[in-house]
């Protein structure tokens, strides 16, 4: 089955242009004119990758890309004229698989559209046990759901789950930023340590009683996380 990908992007000649590109190479194309379309179509339809405009009129793309991820695991990959490290640093920092300066060549396009399904979960999927307890808490993989020692549930996003499953199958012990980012996406550890501090700190919103005190997921600076019950 093609991967369907979202285009938003509010320059109707860019985004037709695109479109052109990616239905000519066997990709299923939806797209959306700025971040408010695209979060509804993404909460009717099953997305397997957004490409994002940064500076859009009503929802920018920063914006859109800090909602969804309050909501959704989708790959993004950047297109933005805004070209400086600053910008790509914050892009990807906010948890964007990868960003893209505009002007790009299509075959570049291409290429890091397939290279960000290659490594996320559209292809890569890691067993887990349906149920994992330690101790009072229990993490549900069937259903995304964190169960803390005071019966509390708490839903979590699939990558989210996936990382606390590695930490809670390893309790009390350090798991590095490689293992974890190699045993969850399938990726090298190099330029992603940042993303997976992004998921780390959505994680603890999510599951810590004050995330600003982690009780759950401790950070060894320099090193990793790990999990302790």
């Amino acid at each position: 089955m093609a991967a369907h990908i979202l285009i938003v992007d509010d320059d109707k000649s860019n985004l037709k242009l695109n479109r052109f590109l990616l239905e000519e190479e066997g990709f299923e194309v939806s797209h959306a004119h700025n971040g408010s379309e695209a979060l509804t179509l993404l909460g009717a339809h099953l997305v397997d990758l957004v490409v994002l405009d940064v500076m859009m009129p009503v929802m920018d793309g920063y914006e859109t890309l800090r909602r969804l991820r309050a909501l959704y695991d989708t790959p993004v990959l950047f297109l933005s004229a805004k070209s400086t490290t600053r910008d790509k640093i914050d892009g990807l920092g906010l948890g964007a698989d990868d960003y893209l300066a505009k002007p790009y060549e299509p075959g570049e396009l291409l290429a890091r559209i397939r290279a960000i399904l290659r490594r996320t979960s559209y292809f890569h999927q890691p067993e887990m046990e349906s149920k994992l307890q330690v101790n009072s808490l229990t993490l549900n993989t069937v259903t995304n759901e964190f169960t803390d020692a005071s019966g509390r549930s708490h839903l979590l996003t699939p990558i989210e789950c996936r990382l606390l499953y590695k930490l809670m199958s390893h309790p009390s012990r350090t798991l590095t930023h490689e293992q974890l980012i190699h045993s969850i996406w399938d990726w090298t550890h190099e330029g992603y340590t940042n993303q997976l501090a992004v998921y780390v700190r959505r994680l603890r919103m999510k599951i810590e009683p004050d995330p600003s005190t982690p009780r759950y997921v401790l950070t060894d600076r320099g090193h990793g996380y790990r999990f302790e019950p």
